[in-house]
This record gives C-alpha cells, structure tokens and sequence, in this order.
C-alpha cells in the first residue's frame, strides 16, 4: 500500500474551499477576483452577500443619527450629536476586534492575534474617549492638548505594534490586552481633567497635524505588512486614516468649517463599517479555510482507512489460502493418501494456490476479465476444501464465463470459508446457465441469516452477534463482483439455510465493461 498525508495535499483542498470568499470592499479574499468557468453564478451571489452586509451595518451604525435628531429636539445641534455618534460607532469597532479575535482563535496567525488586539484597543479607547467627551464637554475643551497627546501616544503604539507584528507572536490574549489597554487610556483620559488647561489653538492645530502625520504613517506601514492579505491590509490602513480625522474633527475640533460634524461623523461610520466588514469577512475566510482543512484531511484520512481495507483484505484472502496449501502439503508429507489421483490433485490445487498466492502478494495493479471454464477455476478449490475435511458436493458443469479469474476463485473461496466458519454444515456448490448470465451457487444448511443483517450482509465490518468473523469476506467479494460486471446477493427460502448466487457474463455475452482500467482498489464499500 503506498498512502502518504502531505501538508500539500491538505493545504490544497484548503485553498480550493477558501478560494470563494469575497469582500465587501477592497480587493476581495486571494482567487474571488478571478474568473472561473461555471463560478459567474456564485460570484454574483457573493457580491450581493457584501452588499448587503455593508448596508446592514450602515443601517446600524448610521441610523442612530438621524433618529436622535428627531427624537431628541435638545440635541438637534449637529456638533452635540456628532460628539454623542462616537458612542453608538465606536461599539461596531469593539464588534470588529471581536470578529479578529475569533479569528485568530480559528486560524492562530501572529498578525491577526495583533490586530485583534489593535483594533479592540481603538474600539474600547474610542468609546472610552467619547464617554469622556459627552460627559465633560467643558474639561475636555480645556484640555484638548492632553487628549491629543494620548491620541499621538495611541497611534505611535499602534505603529510599534505594527511594526512587531511580522516578527513575533503576540504573548498574551489579544482581546484581554487590547480591552485593559483601552480601559487604561480612558482611566488617563479622566486624569488629566485635574491638569491645569487652557491651551492655545496653536498647540492644538500642531498636535492634530501631528496626530494626522501619524496615522498616515500608521496606515503606510499597515499597507506593508505582508503576512497579511492585501484587501485586509487596505481596509484597515483606509479605516486608521478616516477614524483618525473623524477624532480630529469631533467637537471640541481645533478647526471649524460648514458642514464639519456631519463631515466627522461620516467618516466614523465609514471606519467603524470597514472595520467591521473586514472583521466579518477575515473570520468567514478563516473559517472557510479550516473547513477545507478539515475536509482535506478527512479525505486522507478515508484513503488511508480504505488502503487499510485493502490490505486486511488481501492479508483475510492470504491466510484463507495458506492454510489450504499448509493442510494439502501436510497431507502429502505424512503420505496417508490412499489414492493415487488424489495426490495429484493435490499437488496440482498447491502448484495453482501458489501461483495465485504470489499475485495475490503481487498486488492487483492488472486485472484482465477472460474467458475461463469454470471447472478448471473451481476444482482446485473443491480439492483444498475437501482436503481439510469439509464435504462439499459439486459437479463439473462444463460452463465457460467471463470474469476475472482469480477474483472469481476468491469470491467463491469466502463462501466456502463462510459455511465452513459460520454455518458449520455441508456445502453445495452448483455452477449452472440462466440467459446470458452463468450463475455460481454456494448452499448451505445452516442457521441462516441473523434478523436484521440482511440490509448489511456486504458492508464492510458488519456481522451478526453470533459471528466470530471480521466482517470483511462478503464486503470483499461484493466489491469484486462489482468491478467485473458481475453480482452477488443472497437468498433465504426458510428459517434456516442460506444460498449465496454469484453471477457473471456467460462465455460469448461479455458486455465489454466488466474491467475498468485503472480501477482503484481502495473503494471498498
């Protein structure tokens, strides 16, 4: 048996079910992007998927504003909605570091780990941030210098943790350290309200263009990280940017024009969306890409367990046949047989068990169906039979069949094994005509089929109660029936006594299909 598990072969049948994903913006997932025969359909369906994942989370990150403008006359002043839209947004990006934390518990890559992390410190510090903001609007006008010090201290993190990202893995728990971390930037946030404040607008324009350089900076090196995919590179890099200048932008905002706070909480939906989107899409790839793992290596797994089948066969087959030749050979070395015919049957049934013997070792890389007379197949086997003591009543025929000769003799050997072993009777073995077809009987008069077997009779390791066999003869000789145009089935005319029927192409009305080249051993049922 030659069977080997690659991490090729896996990684392969991975590729092929993660290929399909697509994103809702950017550069889709590795392979969505390229055209495939017969795919057009499936394409279509998964952009419309995005579509409609993007304006669901458009619908429930947007739609608080319009909805506390109508509800909420006291705050139908834009700059004060805007300050209080930070809170119901910067949820959706606690959600998008929860989506890189499932993520990465699927798929444990060193990246996604850090930008689990990342992006689960900007949801609980923007939140924490908005918080502060809504509840002390005048202490943080004051000290606006200080919280875009931590803003610049925040994004400077950021990019350290970009920057060790490609190099090592994160050592603790993503979402626990970005969630402290985040929790921590807000406890400072309130700290410095006790600060002396009044700083100039100056101080606060250079901070901001300071803020904005950075997360220009931190976007650049997001763009570059390699270990990561492109469409997911682009996203966040586009989200750092846009939430960067949303926080600029959000009251108390060191710059004023027409139509700023709308322009600021466009720009935190629109990073709160991508960063969710990419969250949702990265865990849907990951888990796309584990199934087609687990699917890979299932199929391993089912080829190794079919070669297996493969092998215990052979060896049931081996055995059943060395013990004929051991009991024949045993019986000529201690010269008890009065006949002298015998004897020759006997050394002629050793000299054909051991040339089937070697091909049998030999593997069954080439099986050819052929014209064969049935008598000469069989008597070898009625001899060995006899040979170790079973009575079994069989008449040459003169029938000729096409079939593969060696699988035709040992499909009829398990049935004499069987009513030898199980049966523990005499067996009748009748060979005779019906229509195009030559019927090999095997009868016996024993307790019969167990209640409830008959449906699984020729799976492979089924057997009654009773049995002390291996459940693999019949299932064997099914199989090999199969691959040779030919059948085998069972009948049972009353409580006890079983008659198995194999049949194949009478000489002459082969129907050309009994051999499939290059058909494969392991498909054992």
């Amino acid at each position: 048996m030659s069977t080997s598990i690659t991490s090729r072969d896996v990684g392969t049948s991975s590729r092929r079910s993660a290929s399909g994903t697509a994103g809702s913006w950017g550069r889709p997932p590795d392979g969505a992007h390229r055209w495939r025969p017969g795919v057009g359909g499936e394409m279509a369906a998964t952009r419309w998927r995005a579509a409609g994942q993007v304006l669901v989370v458009l619908l429930l990150v947007g739609a608080p504003l319009p909805l506390a403008l109508w509800l909420l006359p006291d705050s139908r002043d834009l700059e004060d909605t805007a300050l209080a839209h930070e809170l119901l947004v910067y949820p959706s990006v606690l959600v998008a570091g929860t989506l890189f934390y499932v993520s990465w518990r699927v798929h444990q890559t060193a990246t996604v780990g850090w930008l689990a992390a990342a992006v689960t410190l900007v949801g609980a510090q923007g939140l924490g941030s908005a918080a502060v903001r809504v509840s002390r609007p005048a202490g943080v006008a004051e000290h606006a210098s200080w919280h875009l010090a931590i803003d610049i201290a925040l994004y400077l993190g950021l990019i350290l943790v970009t920057a060790v990202a490609a190099r090592r893995a994160l050592p603790v728990d993503p979402l626990a350290a970005g969630l402290l971390t985040g929790l921590g930037l807000t406890a400072l946030r309130v700290g410095v309200l006790r600060l002396p404040g009044g700083d100039s607008r100056d101080t606060e324009l250079a901070l901001s263009a300071v803020l904005f350089v950075i997360a220009l900076l931190l976007a650049a090196m997001v763009l570059r990280m390699a270990s990561t995919p492109a469409w997911v590179r682009v996203r966040v890099a586009t989200a750092v940017t846009v939430l960067a200048v949303s926080h600029v932008l959000t009251p108390p905002a060191p710059v004023h024009f027409a139509g700023i706070d709308l322009v600021a909480v466009a720009l935190t939906v629109t990073g709160g969306v991508l960063l969710a989107t990419t969250g949702f899409d990265l865990l849907r790839e990951n888990l796309d890409r584990q199934r087609g793992a687990v699917r890979g290596l299932r199929e391993q797994v089912e080829h190794l367990e079919a070669g297996v089948r493969v092998d215990r066969a052979r060896l049931h087959e081996i055995h059943a046949t060395l013990a004929g030749i051991a009991h024949a050979s045993r019986l000529l070395h201690d010269g008890v047989l009065p006949a002298q015919a015998r004897r020759g049957e006997l050394e002629r049934m050793i000299d054909l068990e051991m040339s089937r013997l070697q091909r049998l070792m030999g593997g069954r890389e080439r099986r050819e169906v052929q014209e064969v007379a049935l008598d000469e197949l069989l008597s070898p086997l009625v001899v060995v039979h006899r040979a170790r003591g079973r009575v079994i009543h069989w008449e040459p025929s003169g029938q000729r069949a096409c079939c593969r000769p060696d699988d035709l003799t040992t499909v009829v050997n398990i049935l004499l094994e069987n009513v030898a072993q199980h049966a523990a009777s005499d067996a009748h073995l009748e060979v005779r005509r019906s229509g195009d077809r030559v019927e090999v009987r095997v009868r016996d008069r024993g307790p019969g089929i167990e209640q409830g077997m008959e449906a699984r009779l020729f799976h492979w390791g089924d057997r009654g109660v009773a049995s002390r066999g291996q459940g693999i003869g019949l299932s064997v000789a099914s199989r090999l029936m199969a691959e040779q145009d030919g059948r085998i089935c069972v009948e049972q005319d009353g409580p006890t006594g079983t008659t198995f029927v194999v049949t194949v192409p009478a000489a002459g009305n082969a129907s050309g299909v009994g051999f499939a080249e290059g058909a494969d051993d392991r498909a054992i049922p």
